[in-house]
């Protein structure tokens, strides 16, 4: 399981406004991947602006805080 700290654009229906925020996701997808958004690996997401990998503790630290994390499944 490759772990990362990603800075996303969120496209909003309806409007020209893009939301920048930052995810922990848990994935087997590699980085590349996931910056490519290949095959909508993040559904909703306009473009992601950064990719960084961390350690499974800096991911599971995030989810205690409250922090966006969240496990991603390649289609």
């Amino acid at each position: 399981m490759n772990y990362f700290r990603i800075q996303v654009a969120l496209a909003h229906m309806g409007s020209c406004h893009t939301e920048y925020t930052c995810w922990h996701i848990a994935t087997s997808a590699s980085a590349a991947d996931v910056m490519c958004n290949q095959g909508k690996l993040l559904p909703g997401v306009r473009r992601v602006t950064e990719v960084h990998a961390v350690t499974e503790a800096d991911y599971n630290a995030a989810r205690h805080w409250g922090q966006p994390a969240f496990a991603v499944k390649p289609r």
